[in-house]
């Protein structure tokens, strides 16, 4: 059986506190290798909000203004 394709859609801090909980449910409850697609495409949103945590104020500004 196929499965159905699924998105993620995430822009705040708080869905980054979701995609670890939701990586480390995979990984360490259902046992899922880190390497699995899905949990490496969690991965990549946690670390991209990571690093846009460590954005300055006004480039912030610029990325959110040309939707970035």
């Amino acid at each position: 059986m196929k499965m159905k394709d699924t998105f993620l859609c995430a822009k705040n801090s708080g869905d980054r506190l979701f995609l670890t909980w939701l990586r480390d449910r995979l990984t360490l409850v259902y046992s899922e290798s880190p390497n699995v697609d899905f949990v490496w495409t969690v991965r990549s949103f946690e670390q991209y909000f990571e690093r846009r945590a460590s954005v300055p104020r006004w480039l912030d500004w610029l990325l959110k203004k040309f939707d970035l």
